[in-house]
């Protein structure tokens, strides 16, 4: 009986410690988890000037592609002037070897 006493003493000490062990780890894994969820000033601020590069980087290559757009269209009113040029004496070529 005194056995069984000792051997039941000792199993619910292992409980409370395995309960006891169980709720720390808990409460430091929740601790953990609250420290990664709040992002860090440092990572912040780095976030905040990797931002600030790409709306810098995404002006520029608007700029660039409206700079290209300009050029596109002064090169295509040149090629279209060049046609009816072209098209111009063409016409008057053939109106001059009919006569």
């Amino acid at each position: 009986m005194r056995l069984l006493n000792q051997l039941s003493t000792f199993l619910s000490g292992i409980m409370v410690l395995t309960v006891c062990s169980l709720g720390i780890a808990n409460a430091n894994n929740e601790y953990a988890l609250a420290e990664a969820k709040q992002p860090s000033s440092d990572a912040y601020e780095y976030a905040r000037a990797a931002r600030a590069e790409a709306e810098a980087a995404r002006a520029q290559s608007n700029a660039a592609a409206v700079a290209a757009w300009g050029e596109r269209d002064v090169a295509m009113e040149e090629a279209e002037a060049a046609m009816e040029a072209a098209a111009v004496a063409a016409w008057a070529e053939r109106d001059v070897a009919m006569e």
